[in-house]
């Protein structure tokens, strides 16, 4: 594997877990995982499913959907840039919920899904989805929009991705890309090398970087980068909103005290200028 950020084939260890090796790039310091199981990715995603909460039934109202959040800011982010229509595409849109709640808003809405959760979306009026892996994947009309929401880190080369995706989008276009951040996910590396298993900080499991499922792990430079490589005319990151999906299910202090984090996350980013959310955002516009 080369790096995606910057193609370069140099790179020295970094983590092992699980059987995974993951290491940074010499270069430009992007972590990922190497080598790769190409067959195993593949296989992984067209057996699995279920992606989202099993809990969030198809819902009428996102209100209180456990990543309403998250489409609302989705929402938001295309209408601050002037979108307030149009077609967009969510790449790896599991059951669908996402462009459910797009289509509901006057979008006409279009998923990519190469697992099985496909097969449920398709069932949904008002949207196109299309069983795929998004290599493989041939539309034949341009989108004002399109999505990664926490896909782009499960992808073995997103660069040659965004390339697909940059031809794809109509002039002007946006990609919103959600990634988990490195930036927080180093204080769970350090915490387990120290021998320490905080509930909700290191998983029980042992997986403070979920090696196996999360193949790239991304900060705020490192995305930047990426999406650098591309003729985007303007690349922004920034903390993503909170996702209650992951709050779900764990002990009862921890919800408001997650919350309290994402608050103090958002008023450093306000005031120093720097993403220290557990998950970030890329806005990527095409001019």
């Amino acid at each position: 594997m080369t790096c995606t950020v910057c193609g370069d084939t140099r790179s020295h260890p970094y983590f092992e877990e699980k059987g995974h090796t993951i290491v940074r790039c010499c270069s430009c310091g992007h972590v990922y995982e190497n080598p790769l199981d190409l067959v195993e990715v593949r296989d992984r995603y067209v057996l699995g499913g279920d992606w989202i909460d099993s809990g969030a039934s198809i819902a009428v109202d996102f209100q209180h959907h456990p990543r309403g959040h998250i489409y609302g800011f989705a929402l938001d982010v295309m209408r601050e840039h002037g979108f307030s229509g149009g077609r967009v595409l969510e790449i790896g849109c599991s059951r669908g919920h996402f462009l459910q709640f797009m289509d509901q808003h006057g979008y006409e809405s279009w998923g990519v899904e190469p697992g099985e959760d496909a097969l449920t979306a398709q069932q949904i009026q008002g949207i196109r989805v299309v069983r795929a892996f998004v290599e493989d994947f041939r539309p034949d009309v341009k989108f004002q929009g399109v999505f990664f929401l926490d896909v782009l880190e499960h992808i073995p080369n997103p660069h040659q991705v965004l390339q697909k995706v940059f031809e794809w989008l109509d002039t002007p276009g946006i990609v919103v890309a959600m990634v988990p951040n490195l930036t927080i996910q180093q204080v769970r590396v350090f915490l387990f090398r120290a021998g320490l298993r905080v509930h909700g900080v290191v998983s029980k499991s042992g997986s403070p970087l979920s090696a196996g499922n999360h193949i790239n792990h991304f900060s705020p430079r490192t995305l930047r980068m990426l999406f650098q490589r591309q003729p985007f005319a303007e690349v922004r990151i920034c903390n993503n909103s909170i996702d209650l999906q992951y709050i779900r299910g764990l002990p009862r202090w921890w919800a408001p005290a997650k919350r309290l984090y994402w608050a103090l996350a958002g008023m450093a980013e306000h005031i120093f200028g720097v993403q220290l959310a557990g998950s970030i955002t890329a806005i990527a516009l095409k001019a």
